[in-house]
């Protein structure tokens, strides 16, 4: 099963996939226009044979929705109405993007790299997440 991880932003979307029982970032792609969002993941999951999309899901402390998490439904929404036969599974990412941070300052990468992979590395941390409670993909 090939899966793809969105971690969602407002400005940009980090990416990451497992493909071959291996994962990666696979990048980001800046938000600006949903319906470019949503052609550049229909071209992932074409590219890719995407079976599987996870989003990261900011709940609170409580579990329940934030304003951005809210956001994310409502692109999933739209993400549903234009790509068909793939499975959209929420996955609760709190400190998905601080733990991603924060391994790349203590692997040494200076601030404008961390700017750079954050994004991904979140997607990846949420893709992880998914597979260490799934048994891998």
């Amino acid at each position: 099963m090939n899966i793809l991880a969105i971690d969602y932003g407002t400005k940009n979307l980090g990416l990451a996939i497992c493909l071959l029982g291996i994962t990666m970032p696979y990048g980001k792609i800046t938000n600006q226009n949903t319906s470019d969002v949503i052609k550049k993941i229909s071209e992932i999951i074409n590219e890719e044979n995407i079976n599987k999309i996870i989003i990261g899901l900011p709940l609170n402390n409580f579990d329940k929705d934030t304003e951005t998490s809210l956001l994310i439904r409502k692109f999933s929404d739209e993400l549903k109405d234009n790509i068909k036969n793939i499975e959209i599974i929420f996955l609760d990412e709190k400190n998905s993007t601080k733990e991603s941070i924060s391994l790349l300052k203590n692997t040494g990468y200076k601030n404008s790299k961390i700017k750079e992979q954050k994004d991904s590395l979140s997607a990846v941390n949420i893709l992880n997440r998914y597979l260490g409670s799934n048994n891998g993909c």
